[in-house]
């Protein structure tokens, strides 16, 4: 029996390599879904995420000449007459924009960003794939069809692909046009505008469009170095990073959901003594994902978390069943069991520390046991706490993230509100 084992997952790890193969030599827009699908334990088996997840990995990037052209498309003018200089090999590339550095000329600095720029005048300039938008919109003409042809069979339909890539369209549409994410940057940065730990680039006004976005160039150190090569400041790096995402939680309502490593970096702030670091800030960069909540949402998820630390299973997987508009559980008994020997194992009294990470996936391999819908706000806002809680702890193993998290979260139940830090 051991062997039949051994095939059936053999198979399916061939099956979910051709599937690979196939995303692989498709679109932009395929080859994100891939990376999506590879985050949405909630919807498709392990083995799956785990396969699809080598699609972060590689990245296409487009010439400079089709950026130098697309720049003067949108503004009107020549390159130069905008800046002084500008690199022509990308620092960083997506599946839908790539970036470039530039120094921007000394007439285009409006004044409210004058004390925000470096004296280099560095920016950053995020210029879009050629005719990204055309091919997510052909990507999804061919995807749809399929998805409605195969959820024909009953070996289909588990996985849930007609909402995965429901949700998932709504996602590329919006990331392709970059004055959403402008939008974005505007209102974020000034939720943190007197937080001077947490920094925002500033999007330069009169350099925005649906295909390129000029920001303040921000300078720092990848986050994914701390984590590589621990130094001292790696607790001070997790406290901040709790801060601030409960910051966007609890009090802004306004939460960015793609903060993997590469999107946070980290600069050191000099002291006057030799070799001497007197704090360190936080940058947030990539804001083309963020969630706002209704109210009713919003306590469902704050308070779902709330239960994790509480040890509360009971009320955790109410909770959990009413994240979706409609509910297609196969069986809720069932599955509040499964919730509460989770929380028996891993969030009871005599556990020393919950594992966060642990307990949400669990969490999500639960509901895809039991078919337990979930809307795709509240997934990303789970993914979202799983991506952090797992490379803060590749930071600091020794950090107990629920210790920090549950006065806020006990303010949040008590008053509707947090005031102050986290952390001193």
């Amino acid at each position: 029996s051991l062997l039949v084992v051994d095939q059936k997952s053999w198979i399916r790890t061939m099956v979910w390599k051709f599937l690979l193969l196939g995303i692989t030599s498709s679109g932009a827009a395929l080859i994100k879904w891939g990376q999506w699908a590879a985050t949405r334990e909630d919807l498709f088996p392990t083995d799956l995420c785990r396969v699809l997840s080598s699609l972060h990995d590689d990245a296409p990037k487009h010439s400079f000449r089709r950026s130098r052209r697309q720049i003067e498309h949108e503004f009107g003018c020549d390159l130069f007459d905008i800046f002084d200089s500008f690199e022509e090999e990308p620092v960083a590339s997506g599946s839908i924009a790539q970036v470039h550095i530039a120094v921007i000329r000394e007439s285009r600095i409006c004044p409210e960003i004058r004390h925000h720029l470096p004296s280099s005048r560095k920016v950053a300039v995020k210029v879009r794939h050629p005719n990204v938008a055309e091919h997510i919109r052909r990507d999804f003409q061919v995807v749809k069809p399929l998805v409605n042809f195969l959820t024909n069979f009953r070996a289909f339909r588990w996985l849930g692909l007609k909402e995965s890539v429901s949700q998932f369209s709504h996602v590329m549409t919006a990331q392709a046009d970059l004055t959403v994410e402008a939008d974005h940057l505007y209102r974020c940065g000034k939720n943190f505008a007197h937080v001077e730990m947490t920094v925002i680039p500033l999007p330069i006004r009169d350099l925005i469009s649906p295909s390129v976005l000029v920001e303040t160039f921000e300078e720092g150190r990848s986050v994914a170095g701390y984590m590589k090569a621990p130094s001292a400041a790696n607790t001070q790096i997790v406290n901040l990073g709790i801060d601030t995402y409960l910051h966007m939680l609890l009090k802004d309502n306004f939460v960015h959901t793609d903060l993997h490593p590469g999107n946070i970096m980290v600069r050191e702030m000099p002291c006057h003594s030799p070799g001497g670091v007197t704090g360190l800030q936080l940058i947030l960069l990539d804001f083309g994902l963020v969630v706002e909540l209704t109210p009713e949402m919003r306590h469902r998820f704050i308070s779902f978390l709330f239960h994790i630390a509480s040890g509360n299973s009971m009320r955790a997987s109410e909770l959990l069943l009413s994240w979706a508009k409609s509910q297609h559980c196969t069986d809720v008994k069932a599955f509040r069991r499964g919730m509460a020997d989770l929380w028996d194992a891993h969030c009871g009294v005599g556990v020393r520390q919950v594992d966060v990470d642990r307990v949400l996936k669990e969490c999500l391999r639960l509901c895809r046991q039991y078919e337990v819908s979930v809307d795709v706000e509240y997934a990303e806002l789970v993914l979202g706490v799983c991506i952090i809680t797992g490379f803060a702890t590749q930071l600091d193993p020794e950090v107990n993230l629920m210790d920090a998290a549950v006065p806020c979260f006990f303010l949040y139940n008590l008053l509707g509100r947090v005031s102050g830090r986290v952390y001193d």
